[in-house]
């Protein structure tokens, strides 16, 4: 897999669509879990939503350079068409040496890691823009869907915080994939009561 590592991105491997995720789809349903995104939500001058699939994909092997990876999970952007990414989120676990003159990076494993093969999720992401936090993307068929939560709606509490006071620290909580006990209550605009979530794994 040839990456770019992208101090921006937060999450796992992003494979771009180049992956031909029918394929894999087909050989192997179990291993897939599909996202929603709304690709207009984020721009006021598109006259319809377009919804677009996002992919996590439990691969089995992965190859980084002379570095073997097993049972990964990555993400799939069939809208990309860049270089694969690599996140800070993912770095963490290694011992990380940069040649600048050879342009190399080499990647040490740090013992008794869990390399993202138990992602857990809230079944949504969030980001938080000018004081309002609005729903990213929702994860098919997890308790964030089953409660009707879907991309672009809005958040203005979490659990009991108003949306202008929540900060980066918990935003980042809800959009990690570590796994964890806490339980998020929500309450969104537009919707009658609050919703309660606890984290699933992404693929079991």
């Amino acid at each position: 897999i040839d990456v770019l590592l992208d101090t921006g991105n937060g999450d796992c491997i992003s494979l771009n669509k180049s992956l031909d995720i029918k394929e894999i789809s087909n050989n192997d349903s179990n291993n897939i879990a599909i996202a929603f995104y709304n690709s207009n939500m984020f721009s006021s001058r598109q006259r319809k939503d377009s919804l677009i699939e996002l992919y996590y994909l439990k691969i089995n092997s992965l190859m980084m350079g002379n570095l073997e990876i097993k049972n990964v999970t990555a993400i799939n952007n069939n809208y990309y068409d860049g270089r694969n990414l690599i996140g800070m989120e993912f770095l963490k676990n290694f011992i990380v040496t940069i040649d600048w003159i050879h342009s190399n990076i080499y990647l040490k494993p740090i013992k008794e890691i869990n390399l993202f093969t138990n992602n857990s999720s809230y079944g949504f992401s969030c980001y938080k823009s000018k004081g309002v936090i609005k729903v990213d993307y929702v994860i098919k068929n997890s308790l964030a869907e089953k409660n009707g939560i879907k991309s672009g709606d809005e958040i203005i509490k979490i659990n009991g915080t108003d949306a202008n006071e929540v900060d980066k620290i918990t935003i980042n909580m809800i959009n990690s994939y570590e796994v964890s006990d806490k339980e998020l209550i929500l309450t969104f605009k537009n919707k009658p009561s609050n919703i309660c979530l606890v984290k699933e794994l992404i693929l079991k």
